[in-house]
């Protein structure tokens, strides 16, 4: 007997299965990586150009205002020259020598009178062999001169630290603020007789007031601003800069050096620059601001002319990606589809030949390996029907031979049944006779 062995046949076709799940779409590689090789640069180029252009226009106004700085210095300079000069010229005046010596207050004013008409000073001052205050001429802001000389009951006298200075020397200069927030650059001076005795004291004043700051302002083109050593404010060229705090201006005030700084004037962006002045041994500072009005509107043509740049580059990089996603990823997905269809496809899934570059020579191969996965699928189910016919055969012999075999297990069956029945069916045919011979004899 043979035994019976179950030959599962092979699936004929496979279940398609579902298309694989990406994490990451090709054409959002492509959109990030033009981003990064061509937005990016492009953007990050222009900050840093513009940046650089803001820096160059805050460098080109600083080397600008250091220049006026540096003009101003010298005026004052040549201004004190001139103040010395004309000292020497007085100091060397008999009559002025003589008047002073006796303290002869109206023919003095006469005098000093006279000297105003051509003295760039704002004032001159005369004090007494001890300091006592005798006439003070100044020009006021309107050009008048203006006489003041203290009555014998009201005493002036200078202070003993600024004569103490002049112990030593002949002339001192000397920066003077005053309350009502106007600084002045004194020359002060020791005046002898021409016997070399001491007979009194002259001062020359400049201030730094509105006129002069006007002045300034119409030659330079820029805002001023005169700073004490604390960087409180003693006038400026508008008077809401007295309104600024002193700890607006000291952090640039802490040291000589020319400080460059942003300051709003009137809702109008402005760079500063503390320029620090001598004037003999005493310091003060000049503040010199320049608006950045126009420059801000150059700086913003700028940055629209950047951003057009930009946004133009962005409509270059969507252009790119489109011609690049129907370049690339276009025949990527109709392979991807093509190959979703040849699973349920018998017949060959066959794609145009549209570029001549990988990208076609990639089609052909699949149009190639398309019509083998066809030929061989058939040649399978060819395979495959050959070996179920063959099973069928093999099922159907064995169902023979196990018939037969049964049949010849019956017969055996048969026989031995047969043999054991025919032993005693024989031994009693056999004496049969003799029973009958015997019945007869019992019978008769």
């Amino acid at each position: 007997m043979i035994p019976h062995a179950d030959v599962t046949p092979p699936q004929s076709e496979a279940a398609p299965s579902a298309p694989p799940q990406f994490r990451r779409s090709l054409r959002s590689i492509l959109v990030i990586w033009f981003l990064l090789f061509s937005i990016v640069p492009v953007a990050g180029v222009s900050l840093y150009s513009v940046y650089k252009y803001e820096q160059a226009i805050d460098n080109e106004l600083t080397q600008r205002l250091i220049s006026n700085g540096r003009e101003i210095s010298a005026i004052l300079a040549d201004q004190k020259a001139i103040l010395q000069q004309r000292r020497e010229h007085y100091v060397t005046d008999p009559s002025f020598l003589y008047y002073l010596s006796i303290d002869d207050e109206p023919n003095l004013r006469k005098v000093v009178n006279e000297w105003m008409k051509t003295e760039i000073a704002t004032g001159i001052t005369l004090f007494g062999r001890t300091g006592q205050l005798l006439l003070s001429v100044r020009r006021n802001e309107k050009g008048e001169l203006k006489e003041y000389a203290p009555g014998r009951d009201r005493a002036l006298i200078l202070a003993q630290e600024t004569l103490g200075k002049l112990t030593y020397v002949n002339s001192y200069p000397l920066v003077e603020h005053t309350k009502n927030g106007t600084a002045s650059l004194a020359l002060l001076s020791k005046v002898a007789n021409a016997n070399g005795r001491h007979i009194g004291y002259l001062e020359q004043v400049i201030d730094l007031d509105d006129p002069f700051l006007a002045k300034m302002k119409e030659k330079l083109k820029v805002e001023l601003i005169v700073l004490r050593v604390n960087g409180q404010v003693s006038s400026g060229t508008l008077p809401e800069f007295a309104l600024y705090k002193k700890s607006t201006f000291e952090p640039y005030t802490r040291s000589l050096v020319s400080t460059y700084f942003d300051l709003a004037v009137r809702g109008e962006p402005h760079g500063f620059l503390v320029y620090p002045v001598s004037w003999g041994n005493s310091d003060f500072f000049i503040a010199l601001g320049a608006s950045k009005k126009e420059a801000r509107a150059i700086l913003k043509n700028v940055n629209l002319a950047f951003y057009a740049i930009v946004f133009a580059t962005l409509g270059l990089v969507v252009v790119a990606i489109w011609l690049t996603s129907n370049a690339v990823v276009k025949p990527l997905w109709e392979l991807v589809t093509a190959t979703q269809n040849l699973q349920d496809s018998d017949q060959p899934v066959e794609i145009p030949v549209t570029s001549e570059t990988e990208i076609g020579l990639l089609t052909v191969s699949f149009n190639q390996m398309s019509r083998n996965i066809v030929n061989a699928r058939a040649e399978l189910k060819n395979k495959i029907q050959e070996l179920e016919r063959a099973n069928q055969e093999i099922k159907e012999a064995q169902s023979r031979l196990i018939h037969n075999s049964k049949m010849v297990s019956l017969g055996q069956l048969v026989a031995g049944v047969a043999h054991e029945l025919n032993n005693p069916i024989g031994f009693i045919y056999s004496n049969m006779g003799h029973l009958q011979d015997y019945s007869d004899r019992l019978l008769r």
